[in-house]
């Protein structure tokens, strides 16, 4: 592999890498937002531990999601 290879694969890479975590960090700011707009829906006596479940679990529904997206243009 030559230098220049390298380097586009790299590029490439760091690309792919900055999107998935904009994604991240994008749907998660998206899920807290969601989260403060309808606190008035949420029940009072709901334990953190359930939110942070709530977060965790769209965490790994929004990787798949991502990945999907990632992947989809190399088929």
């Amino acid at each position: 592999m030559t230098k220049k290879n390298k380097g586009i694969l790299i590029s490439e890479f760091s690309n792919l890498l900055f999107f998935w975590f904009f994604g991240v960090i994008y749907f998660l700011i998206f899920r807290i937002s969601f989260i403060g707009l309808n606190s008035s829906d949420i029940n009072p006596q709901t334990e953190i531990s359930e939110f942070l479940k709530v977060i965790y679990m769209g965490f790994r529904f929004d990787i798949t999601v991502i990945s999907y997206f990632i992947v989809f243009p190399y088929y």
